[in-house]
């Protein structure tokens, strides 16, 4: 039984599955094995990774596609190893990433999710780092998850490890949701689970790769329902400042999208000491202007230049 199993959701990353696979046979640390859960792509991916001939990879396929979340439950429940790491189709480790978690595991035996920092890489132009622990300098537990996403995720699927034991005691990721899949895993692993953290970064991110469900239009996808988890949030004021800050973001998309009844309804949600003024502004803005705001910060992240409306709240 290898020590990690690596799970690859496949669907439509036919240019970009060689490279993906190339950094996960790389690793320094080579006690893993590869699922790759092919859903039923369009393009030849399947064809290039079948061409990848390596005793550690093994190929299960959908017979109908059934989307990201489904994707990683059949790595999961056809996963030989104690420890799942998750690498979409379009995305690399440097070679020392599973090196990495191994050493986290190893240091902090009580925490069940291991995760490290990760950069994005925008159309191969710039890399941007992600945002970091305020603070944390140092390997650790990270004390207060939600109050630390508050701007941006401190890790990524990609840069996570998580115990079988997450999955038998939460459930599976929920093959329902199709925006917003991981904000709902992190909010029911990180209620019950410690999370150890490396501000260490051996994982990049292509964020405006083809296909991507973040450049996608949200009319036609189920979103994760943060409404759920209120009565959690009631004892806990940080997951309540974290589900108010997905809803920001959902609102900002719906915004876009023209579609005002949605994004009331996310607005509606949201205790006004969650957001800033910046915020609070921009979700009163027209249209057109929260257009023109989202062209213009699209073209300075992809000349390495990121701004944000998140600050201090």
């Amino acid at each position: 039984m290898a020590f990690f199993s690596v799970i690859i959701p496949l669907y439509n990353k036919a240019n970009f599955i060689e490279s993906a696979l190339k950094s996960v046979l790389g690793q320094t640390f080579s006690d893993f094995e590869i699922i790759i859960v092919e859903d039923c792509s369009t393009d030849n991916s399947f064809e290039v990774a079948s061409k990848i001939n390596n005793p550690k990879i093994r190929i299960i396929r959908h017979e109908k596609n059934n989307g990201l979340s489904a994707s990683r439950n059949t790595g999961i429940e056809n996963s030989t190893s104690k420890y799942l790491c998750f690498l979409d189709a379009d995305d690399v480790w440097l070679p020392n990433y599973l090196a990495k978690i191994y050493a986290l595991i190893q240091q902090f035996p009580d925490a069940r999710l291991f995760a490290t920092n990760y950069v994005e890489q925008y159309e191969n132009k710039s890399v941007l780092p992600a945002s970091s622990l305020i603070g944390f300098e140092k390997d650790g537990i990270v004390p207060d998850f939600f109050a630390s996403n508050l701007y941006q995720h401190i890790y990524c699927c990609c840069s996570l490890c998580a115990d079988k034991e997450v999955f038998e005691k939460i459930g599976l990721y929920d093959e329902g949701v199709t925006f917003g899949e991981d904000v709902d895993f992190n909010i029911r692993a990180n209620s019950v689970f410690q999370l150890a953290y490396s501000k260490e970064a051996p994982v990049l991110v292509n964020v405006f790769s083809e296909n991507q469900i973040t450049n996608s239009r949200l009319s036609n996808k189920k979103l994760v329902d943060l409404d759920k988890y209120e009565g959690l949030a009631a004892k806990n004021p940080s997951l309540k400042k974290y589900l108010d800050t997905n809803r920001y973001v959902l609102a900002k998309f719906f915004i876009l999208e023209n579609d005002t009844a949605n994004a009331r309804k996310m607005i509606a949600g949201i205790a006004a000491k969650n957001l800033n003024f910046t915020q609070k502004t921009l979700l009163k803005l027209p249209v057109p202007i929260v257009k023109l705001i989202r062209k213009v910060k699209v073209f300075f992240v992809k000349n390495g230049i990121r701004f944000t409306s998140f600050g201090s709240i």
